[in-house]
């Protein structure tokens, strides 16, 4: 059963959907105003909220575990009858895919075939929204779907906060707000760190550590892969050590970031830093840490095909 077909089959649950909408619009209150979502959601066509019992989800070919969707092509959000009676935040969760429809996603043509990056950060986003009891407490979430995707976005949103592209409260807000910018301001963010601390550094790196950024938390959808989810730790790591001396001297830590002592300073760069004011060991240091990252996490990447599946070899 096509999706089209739940349109006519089954009824649009308005009910529901005013208590999604308000619960959403409550989060996002001191942001984003209730008229303007609705205005959002009308602009992008969208169709409604379908509650489904569990046998009509296995005829739309989704699995017994399948929670909620939204679906960019019919603009309905499909949701399981159960898991919203039993969690109402999954509404929350599909109502801000419905809001963004795909605008924070990247979209190119490439040799005739049309590619999207944007997706994975998207649902860390999302996730982070229905978990917070305001927008602006995202750093308090201990996530309980998509658990890399919004790990990453909170570290992403630690590294917005030491930029000077920081508009808003946080990168959540920045995301709703601007979300065709979304995916240029991780490129930014990046190299306006370094740039703030480190005016000789490697562009390429910056450009390629931000696509693997995009690109590695679209893999981790599908695939839970561990080691990817460390090497995307590793990349914000490097650029929070950084921009922030007292991380990289060890006199404070972050616990969002996974092995951030990794990337301290030495002993040496601290005297040569203390004596002559300055140590450029350090930073270029980090670049190299950052090609190393690179070199092990497209290594790893490899080993999957477009579809995120572990590649089967001839």
């Amino acid at each position: 059963m096509k999706f089209e077909e739940v349109l006519k089959k089954d009824e649009r649950n308005y009910k529901i959907e005013k208590e999604i909408l308000t619960n959403f619009s409550n989060i996002l209150r001191s942001s984003i105003s209730i008229n303007n979502i609705q205005d959002t959601l009308e602009k992008n066509g969208f169709n409604g909220v379908y509650i489904l019992e569990p046998e009509r989800i296995l005829l739309l070919g989704q699995k017994v575990d399948f929670i909620g969707l939204y679906d960019k092509i019919s603009k309905v959000i499909i949701l399981n009858k159960n898991e919203y009676l039993n969690d109402n935040k999954v509404g929350v969760h599909e109502m801000g895919h419905a809001y963004l429809d795909g605008r924070s996603e990247s979209n190119i043509i490439y040799c005739d075939r049309e590619l999207s990056y944007g997706k994975g950060l998207e649902e860390g986003a999302v996730t982070l929204l229905s978990c917070a009891s305001n927008v602006k407490e995202i750093d308090k979430v201990d996530p309980f779907v998509y658990a890399y995707q919004t790990r990453l976005f909170q570290q992403l949103d630690v590294l917005y906060k030491y930029s000077e592209f920081k508009n808003y409260d946080n990168l959540l807000i920045h995301l709703f707000v601007e979300p065709k910018r979304f995916i240029p301001l991780i490129k930014d963010i990046y190299e306006n760190l370094y740039k703030k601390s480190y005016l000789d550094y490697d562009r390429s790196i910056i450009l390629t550590s931000a696509f693997a950024m995009i690109v590695g938390n679209d893999l981790l959808i599908d695939c839970d892969d561990r080691e990817v989810y460390k090497l995307l730790n590793y990349i914000n790591a490097i650029y929070l050590s950084v921009v922030d001396k007292d991380v990289r001297m060890g006199i404070k830590n972050n616990s969002l970031f996974l092995n951030v002592n990794h990337f301290k300073e030495t002993t040496e760069e601290i005297f040569l830093e203390k004596i002559f004011g300055f140590s450029d060991g350090f930073f270029q240091r980090q670049l190299s840490n950052l090609n190393s990252t690179m070199v092990l996490l497209n290594e790893r990447l490899e080993q999957y095909d477009e579809e995120g599946k572990i590649k089967i070899k001839n």
